[in-house]
């Protein structure tokens, strides 16, 4: 074997060795990877809205913090329970020392629904805040600020995710596994660049 042939052996083996190296490193992290912190979806308005307890709500509220935000039309249905429940599962997960908050937005008046819905999901302050408003109000924030149709007839299913300075970072469809699965991701993906 002359010196060439050497040198070109061992130059293929090299550039093989990279690409196998490069495709690893793409099956290992396409699943897992995220993108989120290059996406962006527009900043949440500013909004008032109160909580169970009439204290205010504001976007000031969600500034330092990483947000999962979902609505619900109705704050005694079934929709609402089966986001509820999501939401557990993700503080469990996640553990208390994440660096993450919900927010269930409720087209609700009625502050009796929301303590009963606070008091049987054992919602916390300090992770989990209910807030809702006039059905104006309301409406006005889903639809113009986080960019969710209200279609009366499907109540939306949706997660949203906000970084702490108020962008809004994905959408999520909370009956979808693999969105549960990219919202999980997109949420690790936020705080570690946060």
């Amino acid at each position: 074997m002359n010196k060439v042939t050497f040198r070109r052996e061992g130059m293929w083996t090299i550039l093989i060795t990279f690409l196998l190296f490069l495709l690893g490193i793409h099956i290992v992290t396409r699943d897992n990877g995220t993108n989120v912190g290059s996406i962006y979806y527009g900043a949440v308005p500013g909004f008032n809205l109160e909580q169970p307890d009439d204290s205010s709500f504001t976007l000031l509220d969600l500034r330092g913090e990483t947000w999962v935000i979902n609505y619900v039309n109705k704050i005694q249905s079934t929709e609402s329970s089966l986001m509820a429940n999501q939401i557990h599962k993700f503080v469990q997960d996640w553990g208390y020392k994440q660096d993450i908050n919900f927010l269930t937005i409720a087209n609700q008046s009625n502050n009796k629904d929301l303590l009963s819905f606070t008091k049987q999901n054992k919602i916390s302050e300090k992770r989990w805040n209910i807030i809702s408003g006039s059905h104006q109000d309301v409406s006005n924030l889903i639809q113009n600020g986080f960019h969710i149709s209200l279609d009366s007839i499907k109540e939306p299913n949706r997660f949203i995710l906000v970084d702490n300075n108020g962008q809004i970072r994905g959408y999520y469809t909370a009956s979808n596994q693999k969105d549960i699965i990219r919202l999980v991701n997109d949420v690790h993906g936020l705080i570690r660049i946060s």
